[in-house]
């Protein structure tokens, strides 16, 4: 009878953390602020004020273009310094941007985002065990909001909130960047690392009440990319936790055929049909 009230404690605590993470993390705030450790980056040189002045009269320029990014049936084809400058070009536009002006990256928003990833890959989630206690439990409901920030989060929600139409372009470029950058050590992750937040994503609590939270587009692509990179960490023998990849190739398909709003959507089905085909052998 103790070990039924003690279950029944802890199921309600979880749940009670689970609201207070969606209360802090994922509810609009009209004034981001940083309760937490913010991430500085290297500051610009700028100038005096003849710098102020000139900031003050941005000259109009066309949004920048994202280039036709290919959808990773196979590895891409462009280098890393490839991607890199296609998404430089993309973040420089998207900090002009007036919603964006509240968060004064000082480093620009590339810069700002290669900090973050070196944050979160070196303060992992935890993936395997995470119901053993419910310390790990906590941890991983409120991941991003301990790594990151109140503000960084907020920020995050503002580019998907504000930059919906291209969120499926942005996340291939971002995918394929990640995988060159981390195979070729052009960034503070590995594919570890990357793996690690793979498996969160698709077999965590934590991970998978996340992107519940999250908008069908941005949740189908996350776990789609989440898949990619699991195949990526099984074709080398790379799968410390044993994740399963058969039934959330199921789940995944099911989930591109339901929404029917994505661009490369077939193209998404063929890839997880290729795995499927090599998983089932």
């Amino acid at each position: 009878m103790k070990k039924w009230i003690a279950l029944i404690v802890v199921v309600v605590v979880a749940a009670g953390a689970y609201i207070a993470a969606d209360t802090y993390l994922f509810q609009k705030k009209h004034e981001p602020s940083s309760p937490g450790e913010k991430v500085r980056i290297i500051q610009r040189d700028e100038g005096g004020p003849q710098a102020d002045a000139s900031q003050q009269q941005v000259p109009v320029q066309r949004p920048a273009t994202i280039i036709e990014i290919p959808v990773p049936l196979k590895e891409s084809e462009k280098s890393f310094a490839e991607l890199k400058a296609e998404l430089a070009a993309i973040c420089s536009e998207i900090e002009r941007k007036d919603y964006m002006k509240a968060y004064d990256l000082q480093g620009g928003l590339l810069k700002h985002l290669d900090a973050l990833i070196e944050k979160l890959a070196y303060r992992p989630p935890v993936v395997s065990g995470e119901t053993q206690d419910l310390y790990s439990l906590l941890s991983n409901a409120a991941h991003f909001y301990r790594v990151l920030g109140k503000n960084d989060i907020m920020m995050f929600k503002d580019i998907l909130s504000h930059e919906r139409s291209r969120v499926e372009p942005l996340m291939a470029l971002t995918f394929h960047y990640l995988v060159k950058g981390s195979a070729g050590h052009k960034l503070n992750v590995n594919s570890g690392q990357l793996y690690e937040y793979a498996g969160f994503f698709l077999n965590t609590l934590g991970g998978q009440s996340y992107l519940y939270r999250r908008d069908s587009v941005t949740r189908t692509l996350t776990k789609y990319y989440s898949v990619l990179i699991l195949d990526m960490a099984n074709r080398e023998t790379m799968n410390p936790y044993g994740i399963d990849i058969r039934p959330h190739l199921t789940l995944i398909q099911e989930d591109l055929r339901n929404l029917g709003t994505l661009k490369n959507s077939d193209e998404y089905l063929a890839r997880l049909k290729e795995i499927e085909s090599l998983v089932l052998r």
